[in-house]
Parts: C-alpha cells; structure tokens; sequence
C-alpha cells in the first residue's frame, strides 16, 4: 500500500517529491490542491509554481494559461536560475505550439 501525506501548516511546503506519488497515480487535482494550499502559505515557492506548470499542461484538463502564469513566475522569482531557463524553454515550446501556422 502507498504511503500518502496531506499537508498541514506544520508542513509548511510540500517538495516535488512529496507531490509526485499523487502525479504517478493520476491525481492531478489532489496535486494541484496541494500546491495551491501550499502557495497560500509561500506565494514564492518556485518549486510549487513549476510542478502547477505540469499539473497544468499535462492533466485530464489543460488549462495552459494557468500553465504560462506559473512558469512564468518560477522565471520571475528566479531570474537567471538554472530552474528558471529550464522554464523558459516551457514557456517558448508553448508559444511555438499555440502560434498560428
């Protein structure tokens, strides 16, 4: 049996890796919950900010705007990080997508 943790204010920032398990199960929206209880606490929790991107872009109902708003914070708070150019590149493959052809 898995193990599962919810988060409390005694945990005050979920990792990625605390969130993952429920992401390999399919439960984006617990997932997302997570983190945005988490970002309520921590508004600049650049790890919380990239894994939305992903709970944005690849779960049972994409909302890539959501997507595009929380990459580009993890850029924002994270100017020049090697976080913030691995996000970059996010953000540019969506432009490409979403550009007219």
């Amino acid at each position: 049996m898995a193990a599962s943790w919810s988060w409390s204010p005694i945990t005050p920032t979920p990792s990625p890796i605390q969130v993952s398990p429920t992401l390999e199960r399919g439960n984006y929206s617990r997932s997302e919950s997570v983190l945005l209880k988490a970002l309520e606490v921590d508004p600049g929790y650049t790890e919380a900010h990239y894994v939305l991107g992903f709970v944005y872009t690849v779960g049972p109902f994409p909302d890539p705007e959501a997507a595009r708003e929380h990459w580009q914070r993890v850029v924002d708070l994270e100017p020049g990080s090697e976080r913030a150019q691995i996000t970059q590149v996010h953000l540019d493959q969506m432009e490409e997508e979403s550009a007219p052809r």
